[in-house]
């Protein structure tokens, strides 16, 4: 017969099982911490992979604006080229003229 203040082999049976218990709670518990902390990390990476990706894109995008800024000014100096060319042919024609319209009046 078990009496009330018995510490006998039921308690103590008991006792394990609720240290045995409590433990696991606190395996439980360190695992979901874990796996929320690994779920934050992922999170976090996957945003960090995403901003890099994204400064290789503006990275890129700065390249061919500055090679286009390059075109630009090269067109720009053809484009005077090109009316230096016209203003020296139109100064040749006029001079080619005068000099052909002074040989005719010679």
């Amino acid at each position: 017969m078990i009496c009330i203040g018995d510490q006998g082999p039921v308690s103590s049976v008991l006792q394990r099982v609720a240290v045995c218990c409590s433990v696991l709670q606190c395996v439980l518990q360190c695992i979901s911490v874990y796996y929320s902390v690994l779920q934050y990390v992922t999170v976090c990476c996957s945003v960090l992979q995403c901003g890099a990706v994204w400064c290789s894109v503006l990275q890129c995008v700065a390249v061919c604006c500055s090679v286009l800024q390059c075109v630009a000014v090269c067109c720009r100096v053809l484009q005077c080229v090109a009316v230096c060319c016209s203003l020296l042919r139109c100064v040749a024609s006029l001079m080619y003229i005068k000099i052909v319209s002074y040989n005719l009046h010679r």
